[in-house]
């Protein structure tokens, strides 16, 4: 309901792979909220197409996550809400953190803490579940203001510890095919490893390409 007061703040809207993560973005739109979600683009460009034309038909702005940041910020600018999809494996050495994810290390973007902090966003946990024979959306402040977390990890850490909450109160509808356990990091005793998953394996930093010199 905060997201349709037009004198709502900007808002980031930190979603896991829960219930239909499309549908809420329909829903968003379809009750006159000016909202944009950051999105991967597909692999095959005819598909994509076909699917921002879909994503967008109700108002949805889709900003592609390739320099996403510029886009957001446009966006926010413009008014409007952020949705972000969260629990994707980011490698530390690309932009990515650390953080407990239903008791175990996984690697995690720190893009949201960064742009909150940055821009200035309130940041909301939400999912669309089915329940009742439709859908429902479901929304989970953090327990503090942004501005009151000291450091981008304990920021991600909260949002994540949110997400869980939510997950927790409807597993089913959870993408648990993803291999969200995908790294182990460093220095963690055996006892510990053998928690995670059997496709689990230990992060190692890839070395950094080097750029051709122009000539």
């Amino acid at each position: 309901e905060s997201l349709k007061d037009p004198l709502a703040p900007p808002t980031l809207v930190v979603m896991p792979h829960l219930g239909s993560w499309e549908l809420l973005g329909q829903a968003i739109s379809l009750h006159g909220v000016r909202a944009a979600a950051v999105a991967h683009p597909l692999r095959n460009p005819l598909v994509d197409r076909m699917l921002t034309r879909a994503r967008a038909a109700h108002g949805l702005q889709i900003i592609p996550s390739d320099g996403a940041v510029r886009g957001i910020s446009r966006a926010v600018r413009e008014g409007r809400h952020i949705g972000i999809l969260v629990d994707q494996n980011t490698r530390p050495g690309e932009g990515g953190i650390f953080v407990r994810f239903f008791g175990l290390p996984v690697t995690v973007s720190r893009g949201p803490a960064v742009l909150a902090r940055r821009l200035g966003l309130r940041v909301l946990v939400a999912a669309c579940l089915r329940q009742e024979g439709g859908f429902r959306m479901r929304s989970l402040e953090l327990a503090r203001p942004v501005s009151v977390y000291g450091t981008e990890e304990a920021l991600m850490q909260a949002i994540i510890e949110a997400n869980e909450g939510l997950i927790r109160g409807c597993p089913e509808q959870y993408l648990w095919t993803y291999r969200r356990w995908r790294y182990l990091p460093a220095g963690l005793d055996p006892e510990r490893a053998s928690a995670f998953p059997f496709y689990a394996q230990p992060y190692v930093q890839r070395p950094r390409k080097r750029r051709r010199a122009r000539t």
